[in-house]
């Protein structure tokens, strides 16, 4: 009577339904910086972040002499 569907299946659909929201939502307001693509080597990693100015100059010299 107060929910969206009639019982039984009421409550179920409504939870069906509000789980696809926030799945939708976390899907189009998720983070917009993907994972690194497999195949990235840690050198392009940190080329990018640096690029994205995610690290300062020394540090970024600092690591990739890290890596060798």
């Amino acid at each position: 009577m107060f929910g969206l569907f009639p019982l039984p299946l009421g409550p179920f659909l409504q939870i069906v339904l509000v789980g696809l929201l926030a799945y939708v939502l976390m899907r189009r307001f998720g983070t917009s910086d993907p994972a690194p693509a497999r195949g990235q080597s840690p050198a392009d990693i940190l080329k990018r972040r640096y690029a994205l100015g995610e690290l300062d100059q020394e540090t970024f010299v600092r690591m990739m002499k890290n890596l060798g």
